[in-house]
């Protein structure tokens, strides 16, 4: 994990952010082709919700046409992405906006 991950990992480990279950390093399959399976690891997971949370790093500003990519395959999958820039981690405002999110996501799903 890196340092910005592991900042956000204190924040929502033991269901410490709105009593929410995340996972850290989750697998998720997204094709299985001539019985070849196909995974994309997500950084945090929170099933509950359907949220994948990426942490994204220096690497992400060369990937972006994959990362695109991939979050559509998520997205048509019915996951939710969200991003944080590395250096966003442990801002206050950063963390308050992810719960604003989360608050609003935990309401929808009620609903249902």
């Amino acid at each position: 994990m890196t340092p910005s991950e592991k900042i956000f990992w204190e924040k929502v480990r033991k269901r410490r952010l709105l009593g929410l279950r995340f996972l850290r390093q989750y697998k998720i399959e997204h094709s299985n082709v001539m019985n070849v399976r196909n995974f994309f690891f997500v950084d945090f997971y929170c099933h509950e919700l359907r949220l994948i949370v990426e942490i994204d790093g220096s690497i992400h500003k060369k990937q972006k046409e994959y990362d695109l990519a991939r979050e559509s395959i998520l997205r048509e999958m019915k996951y939710k992405v969200y991003r944080i820039k590395n250096e966003e981690a442990s801002s206050d405002l950063a963390i308050s906006k992810f719960i604003n999110y989360c608050e609003q996501l935990k309401k929808i799903s009620s609903n249902k």
